[in-house]
């Protein structure tokens, strides 16, 4: 399993910087992932295990991290919960199996707004059951989209917001909950303005799909991926970055160099032939 392709697909779509690990276990691939470069007191581990025919997950907490995370999941706002909740369901309605708990005691309804207000430990884990080996290897198209899923559900709640703005130089560092890559929400905005909602390379328009629930939903592609960028840049928003749907998103970052979004669109375009 190529590990700088999941890297580079985490960091390009959370802009969060990841330490990737990964070891042979008599079950398969264990790979582990957590955010890199911030102090004990905020971090967390999510284990992803390979095996043959299905993939498991688990979200944890350092004990010197424990308060701090779990008052930040307390505090999320009601965007970050339907954040949350939307994520729950995509991964119910892919056939994945989530269990959450409080205290230990595993909740009936992963809707976050309907947890008890008092607890103090928090758990996630998840099974899913796919075609994750192919002739021996490790299919990519299974575990690229699933590892991105299940991290971004790691994020969802305690994930602070894009901060910088237009005309600053973006990938200057911050330390928050995580060590992150300032993006710009109006670098954001004017891409979508310039290329619209469609996926750049697929065309799928999420609000044409899922109607007032996907409207102005879309991943934003940086071309040079965020982690290659060493020291601060002036981004032009029509030229660096391009909208594409997930599944688009995570195919680009298959291939190593990640691919152009056109060269991805010739991929497709030869298949339908």
């Amino acid at each position: 399993m190529n590990l700088r392709k999941i890297k580079q697909l985490l960091e390009d779509t959370f802009q969060v910087q990841v330490e990737i690990d990964d070891r042979r276990t008599e079950d398969g691939l264990e790979i582990s992932i957590k955010p890199s470069g911030i102090n004990r007191a905020s971090n967390f581990v999510t284990v992803f295990l390979l095996g043959w025919r299905s993939i498991s997950f688990e979200f944890g907490l350092g004990s010197y991290a424990k308060d701090s995370i779990v008052n930040a999941i307390k505090d999320a706002d009601d965007q970050k919960k339907s954040l949350f909740n939307s994520m729950c369901s995509e991964i119910s309605e892919n056939q994945g199996s989530l269990i959450i708990s409080l205290d230990e005691a595993q909740l009936s309804d992963t809707d976050v707004f309907e947890w008890p207000p008092d607890w103090s430990r928090i758990s996630m884990n998840c099974r899913i059951r796919d075609e994750v080996q192919v002739e021996g290897e490790y299919s990519e198209t299974v575990v690229l989209p699933w590892i991105s899923r299940l991290w971004g559900l790691s994020l969802a709640l305690i994930h602070t917001q894009e901060t910088d703005m237009q005309g600053e130089d973006e990938g200057s560092t911050l330390y928050r909950l995580s060590k992150q890559y300032e993006r710009s929400p109006k670098n954001r905005k004017d891409c979508i303005a310039y290329h619209g909602l469609n996926c750049k390379v697929c065309r799928m328009n999420f609000k044409d799909i899922y109607g007032e629930l996907g409207e102005d939903f879309i991943h934003v592609h940086h071309i040079v991926p965020l982690s290659e960028m060493k020291n601060s840049y002036k981004l032009d928003p029509r030229e660096d970055l391009v909208p594409l749907c997930p599944n688009c998103h995570a195919m680009v970052h298959r291939h190593d160099p990640v691919l152009l979004p056109d060269e991805l669109k010739e991929i497709l375009r030869q298949e339908d032939s």
